[in-house]
């Protein structure tokens, strides 16, 4: 399937597969051809980079998060630590809307009894 195929059959969005097949030049000695077939194991990479991009992260994190999975065991452990690093920061913003609406929340409970 050429990129463009999949695109269309997967919804992925173009910026999605541009940042792919530039990731993928960098891993490959030669360059690619604009009709380049694409596989099942190019399918679950686009798939990672769309999940990775939905919990925040930026291109560069994308790539190197892909880089680590590619060097074993090790590679496995900085993923996972990127995940957790990720997830970290998210729950700590959940946090602090979580003050923030309580705050709100008083300042209703004052209005509404005066």
């Amino acid at each position: 399937m050429t990129g463009e195929e999949i695109r269309k059959r997967y919804c992925i969005p173009t910026e999605i597969l541009e940042e792919y097949e530039t990731w993928k030049k960098k891993q490959e000695s030669s360059g690619s051809s604009s009709e380049e077939q694409y596989g099942d194991r190019d399918l679950e990479l686009l798939g990672r980079i769309m999940t990775l991009h939905e919990a925040g992260f930026e291109e560069k994190q994308v790539g190197m998060y892909l880089d680590f999975a590619k060097t074993g065991a090790e590679g496995q452990q900085k993923c996972f630590a990127m995940l957790q690093r990720q997830r970290e920061q998210i729950l700590a913003q959940i946090h602090s809307g979580e003050q923030m609406l309580e705050r709100l929340d008083y300042l209703r409970y004052e209005t509404e009894t005066k």
